[in-house]
């Protein structure tokens, strides 16, 4: 068995702003103060209702955690072949995920193996009133594959079986976190993601048999995703982030009892190589 993995983790920060109302009498000596206000202070981003805040790369300000791991056991292989990243300057993220599982009927342990990757992406986030509405739009092209090699199950056994698996899945999304007081606002329109499986299992007893299968699966992700979340009660003093996570998953399985197996499995989500990736396109804060 090997196993590896890779973690970083995020930072918080706190900032808290103030209003103050002046009257009609005091409004010229604010004319005068404001002119000696620095033009970085003057140019501060303020959201509200009526001046949507529009965010495109490069994003400055995030920070990013990533998870990369695998295992592999008897015959079966992993790997990563482009840990999860994220490029703050141009908004791209991926990962690319492989395993494969050959039959291996010689090895009592068969053959399996997994691999994930995945990251959140926090983005810092102004809030100025207790109502804010965050339009996310992420464009997501990706190659993924559950695949079963062509192959048989064998035996003078009258008790005996033969066991395949492979599946792939790509999920992700965004939601508003609080880092203040850990309260979160999910989105009110969620991705389902893409999921991928294909199997073939044949067991018999006493010389009756029963098999089930589900054949290969393969799909190219080309799609503009729109994640809106609606938040309500905040405390703008409060320190906010917004949220991106995505992440991949493959798994290869094959084993047998008392049975000589061919073929395999194989599974890959492809989000990194050959132009595919995850582009974050644009965030508005109204």
């Amino acid at each position: 068995m090997q196993r590896r993995g890779t973690r970083t983790t995020r930072g918080t920060g706190r900032r808290i702003g103030r209003a103050t109302a002046y009257g009609v009498g005091g409004f010229a000596a604010l004319a005068v103060v404001l002119l000696f206000v620095t033009p970085s202070a003057l140019a501060a981003p303020i959201s509200t209702p009526t001046r949507p805040i529009v965010l495109v790369a490069p994003y400055t300000g995030t920070t990013v955690g990533y998870s990369n791991s695998w295992s592999q056991s008897g015959c079966g292989s992993a790997a990563i072949l482009e840990k999860a990243f994220f490029h703050a300057r141009s908004g791209l993220a991926g990962f690319d995920d492989r395993t494969k599982s050959p039959a291996c009927s010689g090895n009592p342990l068969g053959a399996s193996a997994w691999a994930s990757s995945g990251m959140d992406i926090d983005f810092p986030v102004h809030v100025a009133h207790k109502a804010l509405t965050i339009v996310a739009v992420t464009t997501i092209d990706a190659a993924m594959r559950a695949a079963l090699s062509p192959g048989s199950c064998t035996s003078t056994a009258s008790d005996y079986s033969c066991y395949a698996y492979a599946d792939a899945s790509l999920s992700g999304g965004f939601y508003l976190y609080d880092q203040t007081t850990g309260f979160y606002w999910f989105a009110t329109s969620l991705w389902p993601g893409e999921f991928l499986s294909a199997y073939n299992l044949t067991s018999c007893y006493a010389g009756n048999c029963s098999s089930y299968s589900a054949p290969s699966e393969s799909a190219h992700v080309d799609s503009t995703v729109v994640w809106t979340i609606s938040a309500t009660g905040l405390t703008p003093s409060d320190q906010f982030v917004l949220i991106a996570f995505f992440s991949s998953y493959t798994s290869a399985s094959e084993s047998s009892y008392a049975a000589t197996t061919s073929g395999g499995t194989l599974a890959s989500v492809n989000a990194a190589l050959g132009g595919n990736g995850i582009d974050v396109d644009s965030i508005t804060i109204v």
